[in-house]
C-alpha cells in the first residue's frame, strides 16, 4: 500500500488486508467489530475513538470476534 506511512489515517469501505504501523487504518471490518469511529486531527497527530471504546462492552452487543487462529478447529468430517 503506497499510502502507508504517508498519511495519518486511511479510511476504506473495502477490507484492508495489509498491515501498516505508521498510519491508523479504519476499514469495513473495523466498523463491523467496533462500530462507528470518530477521528480528530490536530498538530500532535490523529486520534481515533470507536463506539465500542467510548461506550464499553454492553450485554446486548456481541463481543469482538476472535481471530481464526484462536477459534476452535472445525469439526471432523466422517
Amino acid at each position: 500500500m503506497a499510502e502507508c506511512g504517508a498519511v495519518a489515517v486511511i479510511i476504506s469501505t473495502e477490507p484492508i488486508r495489509q498491515r501498516c504501523r505508521q498510519s491508523i487504518l479504519i476499514d469495513r471490518f473495523s466498523v463491523w467489530r467496533d462500530g462507528a469511529h470518530a477521528v480528530w486531527l490536530s498538530s500532535s497527530g490523529a486520534q481515533v475513538m470507536s463506539d465500542r471504546a467510548w461506550r464499553g462492552d454492553r450485554p446486548w452487543v456481541p463481543p469482538p470476534p476472535l481471530p481464526r487462529a484462536a477459534a476452535e478447529p472445525p469439526a471432523l468430517i466422517e
